[in-house]
């Protein structure tokens, strides 16, 4: 018997059978799954399942929350099931018209597009936080090899942006991933970036061409991958099966480079530089008020799995000005869950429970955060309380202490190194009294036991 057979079994069965399933994705601690019809869903059901969190509706999908299994548990979902692997978001938009309102289709192919990202992006936070607290400390030289190797490790992730996301892109909008990987690849071409950099005007058959660069650029790539799909599905009916392997990927390269070169990328360019601005607008207009706002409301995004539309905003900043106030604000948020879940371990009598309410403390100290949320703060409702006051105050010291991160992070006890400049020791005691207010605040308020 599978590991999760009966898990498996069970949802599949209380979401309205297999054939209810249109696609399934995941993410770090959810099932993600669109279904035909959500109205045949038990959610009830679902929520009284050994293992599952909570059941979240939002953003036209019914996400399972499992935690740190989710991603064993949808292996072996699709290994049973391979017919509802990676479906795409825009695929079952085009099957049913009536799935949710615009803006919802836009924050499923956000979280769809970026979310296989993040461990990457990360990953190298945390490495890059680390040279630069070495190199500050004296201890390696930017000069040497090693610094200079762990950086290319640190920094290939951002600057090859372009193709990483084209084959992200490309899975979300059903079209060749290699094809798709090539234009992001040309934007970054070093030969065309040399060129580009040494002429001050350059045309494409007299046409101008924008003088820019794309390296850790975002929209420019979804927007080509987007419009190369739909290129791709005309050429494929419009071209005999025998010239097809060779003429449409020619026809592909040759349209879409140059369009996304005169079209997308300048176009792309120009609305990250304006979303950068307007953010920048935002949070230096009251750094205090910025951070209390971010760092109260983002266990609410959380709650409904929004909070992956602020990735690419965190990913611009970083990109456009070396560095980001969002995570420093959104950082307290994850510190107070684990307070919160932690001032409940202290009140709770029930055995069983105090073990979950501990180790999910603990969990969301290491960055994620939803077995904290789903199964202890929001469980006992007053925890959620103190996580939303913490969290805005620790967001509001990390505003007024001028608290960036310095690359894409997850805010945890292990990316701390990101975090490591101007406004570090803000953020650290941002972190803390999140972290203990939520535990203090949650103690004194004493979980809802009738819940069961």
């Amino acid at each position: 018997m599978a590991q999760y057979e009966k898990l498996i079994t069970d949802i599949v069965g209380n979401v309205g059978g297999i054939d209810n399933i249109s696609s399934a994705t995941h993410c770090f601690t959810r099932l993600r799954l669109i279904l035909r019809d959500p109205a045949r869903a038990d959610k009830d059901a679902l929520e009284g399942l050994a293992k599952v969190l909570k059941v979240v509706e939002a953003n036209g999908q019914t996400q399972v929350v499992i935690g740190n299994e989710a991603s064993a548990v949808y292996d072996e979902m699709v290994e049973t099931y391979p017919t509802i692997a990676g479906g795409s978001v825009d695929e079952v938009i085009e099957e049913d018209e009536e799935q949710g309102p615009a803006w919802q289709r836009v924050l499923n192919i956000i979280a769809s597009v970026f979310t296989p990202t993040i461990p990457a992006l990360a990953g190298a936070g945390v490495i890059k936080g680390l040279l630069v607290l070495l190199a500050t400390t004296g201890v390696l030289a930017n000069t040497t090899g090693t610094y200079q190797i762990l950086n290319a490790a640190a920094d290939a992730v951002f600057y090859f942006m372009p193709i990483i996301l084209a084959y992200t892109a490309a899975k979300v909008f059903k079209c060749d991933a290699v094809i798709s990987m090539t234009i992001g690849a040309a934007l970054v071409y070093p030969s065309l970036v040399t060129f580009m950099a040494e002429n001050e005007a350059i045309t494409f058959l007299g046409i101008p061409v924008i003088n820019t660069t794309y390296g850790s650029s975002v929209i420019p790539t979804i927007l080509a991958v987007w419009a190369y799909s739909y290129l791709e599905r005309a050429l494929n009916r419009v071209i005999p099966a025998i010239m097809k392997s060779v003429v449409a990927p020619m026809i592909s390269l040759i349209v879409m480079v140059p369009l996304t070169l005169l079209v997308f990328g300048p176009f792309g360019n120009y609305t990250s530089v304006a979303v950068g601005n307007f953010f920048q607008m935002i949070t230096s207009f009251s750094p205090l008020l910025a951070g209390a706002f971010f760092g109260g409301v983002y266990s609410i995004l959380v709650m409904f799995g929004m909070h992956r539309a602020l990735v690419p905003i965190g990913i611009n900043e970083v990109s456009a000005y070396g560095s980001t106030t969002l995570w420093a604000f959104t950082g307290p948020s994850n510190f107070s869950q684990a307070g919160a879940a932690f001032g409940t371990f202290l009140r709770l009598k029930d055995k069983e429970m105090r073990s979950v309410a501990l180790s999910a403390a603990l969990t969301a100290l290491f960055g994620i955060t939803e077995p904290a949320l789903y199964g202890v703060n929001l469980k006992y409702k007053r925890p959620m309380i103190a996580v939303v006051i913490a969290g805005a105050v620790g967001g509001a010291i990390a505003g007024v202490g001028g608290a960036r991160a310095y690359a894409v992070a997850i805010p945890s006890i292990l990316t701390l190194p990101t975090f490591f400049g101007e406004g570090f020791a803000a953020f650290c005691i941002a972190i803390v009294v999140a972290f203990f207010g939520a535990a203090a605040l949650a103690f004194i308020l004493g979980p809802d036991e009738n819940v069961r």
